[in-house]
Formats: C-alpha cells, structure tokens, sequence
C-alpha cells in the first residue's frame, strides 16, 4: 500500500561452516552454521508482525524459483514447487509487488564487467556480491479454495446447494458436513461452484465416508440432468470403491471404478484432473499411499461445466474438507529448433529439426515399398502425443503412421495408428480427401478401425495419435476420428512414424509429454543445482572471439587457481528426481583455455552421472568421456569400472577448436548405454554399454567435468521421473566426492 504497509516474504541464507575458502569472493556475512529462516512478514503502520516462519535458508549463489500467492486473505511462498510458508489474515489483499534484497557491502567491490578483458565475459564475482532476480512474472491467478471455516452459510461463500442439509465450520479446523443425523434422511445432495465454460482444471478435496454411504466430486456440472461425478463408495462388508459416473437425464451410468481401501477413520484426499476431453480422478487414504484411478474419455471432447461436492449421507454425516479448483496451464509442445544458431554450421547438430529424428539403421519397407521412417532419440514414457502435419501430397493415395509407446526393440510391440488417404479426383494439390481409414494397431494386432469418409475431413492438415492414461486417440485435423481403451497398457517409451506419398517436415512435428524437459538455459537455470565450488553461467566459448556465448561449467577460481581453493571438481546436479529408466543428452565442448596451452592439451572429463544421489559422484552410474584426465572412456557402477573404450577427447582433429560433441546416456532397464558422436565406432551399435543384473535405484542426475571447463548446450532429460523437484532444505555436502580425486 505505502512503505509502512505492505507483506514481505523474507529468506535468509544458509551458512556452511568455512573450510579453505580463502579470498572467495562473495562471502555472507553471520555465523558459520546457521541454518537461515523463512519468514512471512506484515507490515502495518510502521508495525512489524510474523505471520509464519520456519527454519531453512537458501544456498547462496544458487538460482531458485520462489513463488508468492496472494487470495483470498491468504498468502503462501513456494520455492522450486514446494510450499514452505503459508498463512491467512483478511489483510493479505490487494496492493502492488516488488521485490527485496538486503545485502551486505563486500570487502572488495568486483570490477565492472565492462572493464573486464574482453576474452573473459564473466559475471561470476559480480553475481556473488548481489542478489540476481530474473525472469520475474506477474499474472493473476485463478484458483477457488475454501477450508470451510467460520459459520456463514455455504450459499453465502458463493456455492449452489441442492438438497442437504449443508453444515459449515464442522471442527477445530473447519469443515463442512453434509447430512442431518437423521435415520432416513438425507439423499443424494450436491453442491455446486464455478463457470459453466470450465474445461480444464484440476479439483481436489477431503473427504469422510462412513459405511453405506458415499460422497466425493462434482464434474462437468451443466444442470441437473447432465453431469460426472467421481466418488468414494463405502458398500460395508463388500469394501471401498472409488466410482467415476455419467449422469444423463437424471439416470446414472458407470464409466469406471477401482477397489480402495479408506483409512481408519473413512478420510482420504480425493482429485480430479480434466484435459482435452480426458477426465480422470484418484482416490488416496494417506500421503504417499497407493492411488485408485479411474477415467474415461468423453464423447463430446471439449465439453466444459462447473464443479462441486457431492454425497450421499444415508442417514448419517459426510465429511468435506479443504476444497481447491486450479487451473494449470497446458505444456508447450517439444520445440525442434533454435532460432538464434539455426544458420551456424558448427552447430547445425544441436539446432537442425533433423537431428531430433534417427532413421533405422537398415531400410524399412510397407507392404514391399520402402518408406521414410523415423525414431526420436528421447524417451517418452506415460502420456504422450504425436502430431505430424502434412506438408505437401505427393501421391493420390498416401499414408502416415505413428507409433507412440514401443520399445524401440524389434516388432510387434507398442501402438500403430496407420492412416490412409484417398484423394479426390483432381485433388491431390490441394489435398481434397475422397476417402480415408484409420486403423490402430496394438502389439501387432488390430484392435480398432474407423472409416473416414470425404464430408468427414475434406482435407488432411493434421494427423496425431495420443495416449492419455488407458486411451489411445486418433485424431485428424484435431478431430477425434478413432477412439480404444486398453487396461493393460503398453509401457514402452519410444515414439516414431513413418510416410509414404506425402510430405511431413521435421519443424512441425509436435510432441506433448510431461516426462520430457528441454534446457537451452536461456532463462535462469532454476531445476539446477550447483556444486558449491561450481561456476555455472553463460560466457564466452573462445576467448579469441568472445561474441559466442553458452552455458558453461567450471571449477571456482579455474584455471589458475591463486585464491587458495584446491577444489578441482565442477558439478551440475538436476533438482528434479529422475528414478528408473531415463535418457540424458546433451551438447558439450571444451571451454578455450589459453593460459594452459594453445592446443587444448587440458581437455578432459566430459561426464553425466544418473542414478546417483545428488551428494556423491561415486553413487550410482557414470558416463566419462574423456576421463580419468582424458585417458579414455568409461562407464562406472558405483565408482567401480564395467565398460572401457580406449580413447579420450581427440583434440588433434582439425575441427576440434569448434566441434560440439553430441553426449547421451541411458538406462533402460538392465542395459546401461552411452554415445558420443560415432565416437564408439567398432563397439556393437557404435556404443559403450552394459548389462546390469542389479539395477542402482538412485535418482539423481549430473553433468559434471573435472580440472576442465566445459560448455553445455541444450540439455533434455527424459524417462519415468521428472515430477518431483528435490525440497529446498536440502543439504549438500561442500565436498563432492568423485571418481577424478587424485586422478
């Protein structure tokens, strides 16, 4: 409101105690050991009052997402997706934002970068001595939430009730009941809130049933004679049931149900997402217990409505907690290209659409023609889609396949949508369809076909197969034209596709998936974690042309080492958990390095870990090029060497100065495998890998280099994980073990 009257979130640093850190620059000021706060603060008149508060304090010189949400009379601060403060006061409203920082001057002021030498182009020092926000966002957000407190009636907080009785407040904590008590009273009543035009949301609540009776969601709520609810039956002796039902016309239908097992008490946390058609809903009786899903796909697409509670009391009390409506936003689709470098020879590997695509290593032939076959090199587990765009018919007759959830290994595994076109006479060049058949495929047999006729889709733009839970979706021009439910799901996580008499391009090949994240660090690297004696940023490559600038790795104080620091170690750690199979692939050179040789005779340790955790290099998988001081390359379980290729980084090649070295490592399942360019040629499919009977469980993942400075462009980890980000009081070891020590 004024500067005597505002909110402030306010974080102190955590201190590690001090251990040869000599002249660094940028040290915090406090007492070694102290482990920081987190305060949320109100400020009226002048008046200063703690609202929340907990122990924890920031790493310094590590980038964070911290979010603050203001509604409602309610703030809460998230930081990398975790909320770690929250509080509610009626006066937490309205008034403009900002951002605080409250540093202490250093001993040494750093120079002004512009006065730096120009082959440096470092902000390091700078950025150590200040507090750096960047990429800051404002928006309004809309989220409807109600823990039921206080004791106004429940159509006075803005909801809808139909039948009841509907009781607020119920409890300590608040509350909300429906039923009277009363044997025979009490039918199916329900309770609506929100916008008819909803679409996509996500809605959650608690929820406490007794036996024989039922209570839990409200979806889709147009009026009373069409709507979904998703609810937990309590049938007595038969058990639980989390039941997803269609109502039309005041009847119901069931569409889907799972067993579930309520706790003790009958409670458990209840959700429901809804995207694109896809509704699906969860029952849990614990945090961190098993779900029961259910889902289904609706038979009008987009269909929108309103949401709220439902239940059915049977002469007893429904309990109903913590109500919550978000609406997150949809994930981009997987962008193939970069516009910046697209024209650049040397990095025509990392920015070319092409090279997201590998065809196979031998011909690929539909019934006795060969075809344009393509496989992405990432993985995609779980929910996926993939959209080719039709570019340009080359035949009267064509056709596209896709394939989403395969293995990657021989045939007759995995989904096939193949669809085939008839054009009509005379319009082939302007893509006029006369006939069309789509036909989905699973495990090698047919299990869904669909005739498409002409008034259907006059013309073909699009062309997509989705896996959304237990259904397959084929779709033309973003029309669903093909519809298959499968319980027992494929679970492979390779994609492709094929065509034959029609142009598709690369560039406009679409791929929606959340198990897939694609890092060309050109917003703050907030999913990444530093190691302490790390400097991560984006400088110059060459130092004879320092126009060029990437992301880069290196040692503090590399490459002369003056401050007293003997660390020799620079690591990336992944915030995100990545268990099970994963892909990680990355673009990786060697930083130039003129005060230790004019021939990059220090090049060395080009090296990613998965399956560690994120404390110590020798857990877990590691994938070395160039290691051991560029004595070769290596793949190491636990620390302990599998698999050998005799070669390190080759600097003597002509091309070396401005090469980018193409890096991938993988697990899937028992087999370890690691590419670097065709570096591995003469190894089995141009790879270094290995068979592991007792697969590590770890779930971190590193990009690391030793002794070296390295640059590292566009980053994509893909595989089971990726959901869960590592909580902010998470505590790093100064010193990083690693298989380079003394090496």
């Amino acid at each position: 409101k004024d500067p005597s009257n505002f909110a402030l979130f306010r974080w102190s640093p955590r201190i590690a105690p001090r251990k040869e850190e000599g002249g660094a620059a940028g040290q915090i000021a406090g007492v070694a050991g102290d482990k920081g706060t987190r305060e949320l603060i109100l400020f009226r008149d002048g008046r200063k009052e703690v609202l929340a508060s907990s122990e924890g304090g920031f790493t310094p010189d590590m980038w964070y997402e911290v979010e603050a949400r203001v509604l409602y009379g309610k703030a809460s601060i998230r930081i990398d997706g975790h909320e770690v403060l929250s509080a509610a006061d009626p006066r937490l409203t309205g008034g403009g934002i900002g951002v605080y920082a409250d540093v202490p001057p250093p001993e040494k002021e750093a120079a002004d970068p512009k006065h730096q030498e120009s082959k440096m182009n470092s902000l390091e020092v700078l950025m150590r001595q200040h507090v750096v926000v960047d990429d800051v966002l404002v928006e309004d957000i809309e989220v409807i939430e109600d823990a039921f407190r206080g004791t106004a009636d429940l159509r006075e907080r803005g909801w809808d009730v139909l039948g009841g009785p509907w009781i607020v407040g119920a409890g300590r904590e608040g509350g909300l009941i429906c039923g009277s008590g009363k044997k025979g009273a009490g039918d199916i009543s329900r309770a609506i809130v929100g916008d008819p035009s909803w679409n996509a949301c996500e809605v959650s609540a608690e929820v406490t049933v007794g036996e024989g009776q039922s209570g839990g969601l409200v979806l889709l709520y147009r009026d009373e004679s069409s709507f979904y609810t998703a609810g937990i039956c309590h049938e007595g002796a038969a058990g639980a049931r989390l039941v997803l039902k269609r109502w039309q016309d005041g009847n119901p239908a069931v569409e889907d149900s799972a067993p579930f097992r309520p706790g003790p008490d009958g409670r458990a946390a209840i959700g429901a997402s809804l995207r694109r058609g896809h509704l699906k809903a969860w029952a849990r009786a614990q945090e961190g217990g098993e779900k029961a899903v259910v889902e289904t796909l609706l038979r009008s697409g987009r269909a929108s409505g309103r949401v709220g509670l439902h239940a059915a009391p049977r002469g007893g009390e429904v309990r109903f907690g913590h109500f919550r409506v978000e609406f997150p936003e949809e994930k981009e689709p997987l962008v193939t290209t970069n516009a910046i470098f697209g024209d650049e020879e040397s990095m025509r590997a990392w920015t070319n659409p092409s090279s997201e695509w590998w065809p196979p290593r031998e011909p690929y032939f539909v019934d006795g023609e060969p075809v344009d076959l393509l496989w992405h090199r990432a993985q995609f587990p779980g929910d996926v889609e993939l959209v080719l765009e039709t570019r340009e018919i080359l035949r009267d007759k064509f056709e596209v396949a896709l394939s989403v959830s395969k293995t990657g290994q021989g045939k007759n595994n995995g989904y096939v949508l193949k669809a085939a076109f008839v054009c009509a006479p005379g319009g082939q060049a302007r893509g006029q369809i006369q006939s069309g058949e789509l036909t989905l495929i699973r495990a090698g047999e047919e299990v869904r076909k669909e005739t498409v006729a002409s008034g259907d889709f006059p013309e073909v733009s699009t062309v997509s197969l989705r896996r959304c839970g237990r259904y397959l979706v084929g779709a033309i021009n973003g029309r669903p034209a093909l519809v298959y439910r499968d319980d027992n799901p494929q679970d492979g996580t390779k994609i492709a596709y094929y065509t034959r008499g029609v142009l598709v391009k690369a560039e406009a090949t679409k791929i929606y998936s959340n198990r897939f994240f694609d890092y060309e660090f050109n917003r703050a690297p907030t999913d990444w974690r530093p190691g302490r004696f790390t400097v991560a940023e984006v400088t110059n490559r060459w130092q004879c042309d320092p126009r060029w600038s990437f992301f880069s790795l290196r040692p503090l104080d590399y490459p002369l080492y003056q401050s007293g620091i003997r660390n020799r170690l620079a690591v990336l750690w992944s915030k995100r958990k990545f268990p099970g199979d994963v892909t990680v692939e990355f673009f990786a050179g060697i930083k130039m390095t003129g005060e230790r040789g004019g021939k990059y005779e220090y090049a060395r340790d080009i090296n990613v870990s998965i399956c560690s955790d994120g404390r110590n290099l020798n857990k877990g998988y590691c994938f070395m090029f160039g290691g051991m001081g560029n004595n070769g390359s290596y793949i190491l379980r636990d620390g302990v060497e599998v698999a050998a290729f005799g070669g390190g980084i080759p600097v003597r090649t002509t091309n070396f100065h401005r090469h980018w070295f193409y890096v991938r490592a993988e697990k899937r399942g028992k087999r370890l495998s690691f590419r670097v360019d065709k570096f591995f040629a003469g190894t089995p499919g141009g790879e270094l890998a290995f068979e592991d009977e007792r697969p590590l469980d770890g779930d971190r993942v590193a990009i690391w280099t030793y002794d070296c400075g390295i640059m590292i462009s566009r980053v994509r980890i893909s595989g089971e994980g990726g959901q869960e980000i590592e909580s902010p009081d998470f505590e790093a070891p100064a010193e990083i073990p690693c298989p380079c020590d003394g090496k």
